[in-house]
C-alpha cells in the first residue's frame, strides 16, 4: 500500500487531479470534521465493500483514502481492502484529518466551509 503526505494531497488538490477522496471514519466523525471535498464511507460499516463499488466504478482511478491520525488503523484497512476489490491505484494519507491544519487547508465541520483557504 503507498502512502501520500499532506504536501502531495495538497499539490492534488491544487492541480485539480482527477482523483476521489474518501474519509473512512464513522458519520459522527466526518460530520465533525472533514477534508473539503471527501466523501464519507466508513469502513467499519458491514457494507464497505457495496458502498465503495457503487460510489466508485473506476478502479483504475486515483483514490486518497484517510481517517484520524497515524495511529488509526481505519485508512490503512480500507486502502487494504478496496486493493483486494481490484483498486489498482489507492493511497493512504496517513496523517489524516489531525494532519490537515485546518488553519492552511480547507476543512468542512458539518457540512458548512470554514473561512481557511
Amino acid at each position: 500500500m503507498n502512502v501520500i503526505q499532506k504536501d502531495e494531497l495538497k499539490q492534488l488538490m491544487k492541480n485539480n487531479e482527477d482523483f476521489v477522496l474518501v474519509n473512512v471514519l464513522d458519520k459522527n466523525y466526518f460530520d465533525m470534521g472533514h477534508i473539503k471535498g471527501s466523501i464519507n464511507i466508513p469502513v467499519h460499516d458491514k457494507g464497505f465493500d457495496k458502498k465503495i463499488l457503487k460510489k466508485l466504478h473506476n478502479r483504475n482511478k486515483k483514490v486518497v483514502v484517510y481517517c484520524a491520525n497515524k495511529q488509526c488503523s481505519a485508512s490503512p484497512r480500507a486502502a487494504k481492502r478496496m486493493e483486494q476489490l481490484g483498486f489498482k491505484n489507492v493511497v493512504d494519507y496517513e496523517g489524516g484529518i489531525e494532519d490537515w491544519d485546518g488553519k492552511t487547508c480547507k476543512v468542512e465541520h458539518d457540512k458548512t466551509n470554514c473561512s481557511a483557504s
